[in-house]
């Protein structure tokens, strides 16, 4: 079962990966990184649900998504902090896993 955990989460990295090659090759503002980020944190969240359906997730995710929606600016002519809300939001995931 664990083998099988860490499989899915090192897929949902690599998935997010490639669409964020993709959108970095266009010059967009969320990147490699950020989807990279991203699919982890979802996969966790989901992983974390599945196994202990009664805890509140919905609300932490939501919580932090709003939080981090302070940390994005628009600079000149690109987009910053959107890695940052993406490693907080996966950060998120990760201590809810934990506790």
């Amino acid at each position: 079962m664990e083998i099988e955990i860490i499989f899915q989460l090192i897929l949902a990295t690599f998935l997010g990966a490639l669409i964020g090659l993709e959108r970095e090759m266009k010059k967009k503002g969320a990147g490699l990184q950020t989807f990279s980020l991203v699919t982890l944190g979802s996969c966790l969240f989901t992983l974390i649900f599945l196994q202990f359906p009664s805890f509140n997730l919905i609300y932490i995710a939501l919580a932090i998504g709003f939080l981090g929606a302070g940390v994005i600016f628009q600079q000149g002519s690109g987009v910053v902090g959107l890695t940052t809300v993406a490693a907080l939001w996966v950060s998120a995931a990760v201590v809810r896993s934990l506790v």
